[in-house]
């Protein structure tokens, strides 16, 4: 059973709450851009999407690195930017993202038989260097189908 955005966002300020935080109001704002957001967002889309809620850029900041810290969000670095996503709800520790090197737009890979190589390759390099390996995010760059239809 799939829970609903609500019931995510209530677990989600719980789980702040048990961490020993404060449920402010741009935190349970923030919570609610990242449960709903479709992208992974930069700070500044993150702050875009609060406009005229009067959560500042700074406050934005400081609230994304308290929400990664304690496990709802994710960072993944991409040619020097930082973009963030949910992580809390994710079933999967595996990650594969690609970034169109034109247009600059973010998707990721959702395939068993991708998923399938790379835990082939966590096994290999656990059982060969005795390192455990909690999650796996790997980030490509390219260009995606229509950028590189725009360019043929």
């Amino acid at each position: 059973m799939s829970l609903s955005n609500e019931e995510k966002i209530r677990q989600l300020i719980e789980h702040l709450k048990e961490k020993g935080y404060k449920n402010t109001e741009a935190r349970g704002k923030m919570i609610k851009v990242f449960v709903e957001a479709e992208d992974h967002l930069k700070p500044e889309d993150v702050h875009r999407k609060l406009k005229g809620e009067d959560v500042s850029l700074p406050t934005v900041y400081r609230s994304i690195e308290l929400l990664k810290k304690i496990g709802i969000i994710k960072e993944i670095s991409i040619a020097d930017e930082r973009y963030y996503e949910l992580y809390r709800f994710s079933q999967k520790k595996l990650h594969i993202h690609f970034q169109c090197s034109s247009c600059g737009k973010i998707k990721e890979y959702d395939n068993r038989h991708i998923f399938s190589t790379m835990l082939s390759q966590k096994e290999y390099i656990e059982k060969n260097y005795g390192d455990q390996i909690d999650d796996i995010t790997i980030v490509t760059q390219g260009l995606c189908r229509k950028c590189k239809t725009k360019e043929e």
